[in-house]
């Protein structure tokens, strides 16, 4: 068979990978023709592959499960959930800080059950190249769940909820950016912090603390 008629062929390509950690990894791929003249390249692709959690999109590990409790810990439970390596380490600091929230075992099992809901939500909802929780957006519907209604316009979009105060607690603005590089194109939303914001946020992380979420 001729070089020609080979290179026309579907081929198919296999790769051994050696473990990865989580993340964005992009791989590249060139086929090339020898000749006399030497090594020609005809074809090029890049593919971008995500590597999450073994139980993606809901949190597994207690690990995960810390990390992802991070909007309604203080700064020094936050620092105690990341000094804890081992998996008892990490367990003891989660029921701990559950425990706390709920005052008893029952209200604190259902302040799980429904805060990690959200979590594996905001994960199918808003991941791109980093966990739906980490985003602006994923922040937000951890805390206070999916908005009575959205509005999207050009480059913002609006989360209204029906909260009893001001208006400015009842909407939530995004900024829609895009970034491009590499090969990969990422639609983003970012939160406009406005005045008064952090006042509210902390109203609504209490409620959690309290047992009372939104």
């Amino acid at each position: 068979m001729s070089e020609a008629a080979a290179a026309e062929r579907d081929q198919t390509l296999r790769y051994r990978l050696p473990p990865l950690r989580k993340g964005l990894y992009r791989f590249d791929a060139a086929a090339t023709v020898k000749s006399a003249a030497g090594a020609d390249t005809f074809l090029t692709a890049s593919r971008f592959y995500s590597v999450r959690g073994p139980g993606f999109p809901r949190p597994v590990t207690y690990a995960e499960m810390l990390a992802a409790a991070t909007y309604l810990a203080t700064h020094e439970e936050a620092a105690e959930f990341r000094d804890a390596k081992t998996p008892a380490e990490q367990r003891k600091e989660f029921e701990a800080f559950w425990l706390r929230c709920g005052g008893d075992q029952e209200k604190a099992a259902a302040l799980i059950q429904k805060y990690y809901a959200r979590v594996e939500e905001a994960n199918r909802l808003f991941t791109t190249t980093r966990e739906g929780w980490k985003t602006d957006r994923g922040m937000l519907y951890c805390v206070l769940g999916p908005p009575a209604d959205m509005l999207n316009h050009l480059d913002t979009q609006t989360w209204y909820y029906d909260l009893a105060g001001s208006a400015q607690d009842n909407a939530f603005m995004f900024k829609r950016i895009v970034r491009e590089g590499d090969g990969l194109t990422v639609e983003d939303y970012f939160l406009y912090r406005l005045a008064g914001i952090e006042n509210f946020w902390t109203r609504m992380v209490a409620r959690w603390r309290s047992g009372e979420p939104l």
